[in-house]
């Protein structure tokens, strides 16, 4: 009996080495199938921009930001927002309900007023 329970770990041990053995290979090839996928989706967006003529743009900032910010220094300000236009300040005046909207220059037309040349 004495050789039959030495056995049993030693069997038990070698079950337990080849399931992670085999979940290990598994995880480097679900790995290696996601870094393919990636690849393969990176080439055909490269070649569709260039089909279109289109320059692809590549965006490295977030990988900068990320190593300033591991390196301990003080993250750049970020640049100030462009005027949207021309402000205008115009007067609020509250309307009635049923009061009549006031006429445009346009005689002729009906309805709403699209903008100027919009028509």
């Amino acid at each position: 009996m004495s050789g039959e329970d030495e056995r049993i770990p030693l069997i038990a041990s070698f079950f337990g080495l080849l399931t992670r053995l085999v979940l290990a290979l598994a995880t480097v090839l679900l790995v290696l199938s996601l870094l393919a996928v990636a690849a393969v989706t990176m080439f055909f967006l490269l070649l569709w921009s260039l089909l279109r003529g289109k320059r692809p743009v590549i965006d490295l900032s977030a990988f900068t930001r990320a190593r300033q910010f591991r390196a301990g220094r003080p993250m750049p300000p970020k640049s100030p927002r462009k005027p949207a236009g021309e402000v205008v300040d115009v007067e609020v005046r509250e309307v009635a309900e049923g009061a009549e909207q006031p006429r445009s220059n346009d005689a002729g037309r009906s309805g709403p007023s699209n903008g100027p040349g919009l028509g």
